[in-house]
């Protein structure tokens, strides 16, 4: 099955549990699971609070993006430990030092994902998870995929080079990897981390 099929298959299936959700909601089915998991997601806003750190990788010094996301996430409430800017091979020892700070809950690696040889971020956040959050990237490619397909026939596909990746660290921490372009953290920022990262903090609060 060809990459466009598959995109396709799954479309469609999107649609069709979306129309599926809608006609539920509809008939005034919100049952004691769905209204839990409103209070649930409701009583995680706490979590805001919680320092998040941001590393941005650039060998082009291109750090712009760092204060960007920064700007994004105060406005929406969140708290910022610190900002680090590191050219792409530095990311593993700005990542290990940022890890050791007892008050960071989160971090957010920006840049240094593409595939060339000095961009390892991605395999500097996986050598640093015991889990991953796989649908984080699956569903930034998705909307990357939604929001350019119109122009495939100019720039190709962008969401088959767009490596990202979300996990969580043995001393559960959340630890996000972003493409670096202005565009993507926009994107991942506003429609990714900022609605779910406080329901996943709850999660990991569990265990303490």
């Amino acid at each position: 099955m060809s990459l466009v099929n598959i995109i396709d298959y799954f479309t469609s299936f999107r649609k069709t549990l979306l129309s599926e959700i809608e006609c539920y909601y509809a008939k005034g089915n919100i049952n004691e699971l769905s209204e839990n998991i409103i209070t649930n997601r409701s009583n995680a806003k706490q979590y805001k609070s919680l320092p998040i750190g941001i590393i941005v990788a650039s060998d082009s010094k291109r750090f712009e993006t760092g204060p960007m996301a920064a700007t994004l996430l105060k406005d929406a409430g969140f708290t910022i430990l610190e900002i680090q800017n590191v050219s792409n091979l530095e990311i593993n020892e700005a990542l290990y030092k940022m890890l050791a700070k007892t008050n960071c809950s989160s971090i957010i690696c920006i840049g240094g994902t593409g595939i060339s040889k000095n961009d390892i971020t991605i395999e500097a956040v996986k050598s640093n998870i015991i889990k991953e959050i796989p649908g984080f990237g699956e569903l930034f490619r998705f909307i990357t995929h939604e929001k350019w397909k119109h122009l495939k026939d100019e720039i190709g596909y962008l969401s088959i080079g767009t490596r990202l990746v979300a996990g969580v660290s043995s001393d559960s921490k959340l630890i996000y990897s972003l493409p670096g372009s202005p565009e993507a953290v926009k994107l991942a920022i506003t429609e990714l981390i900022i609605p779910d990262i406080c329901t996943l903090i709850a999660q990991l609060k569990k265990d303490e």
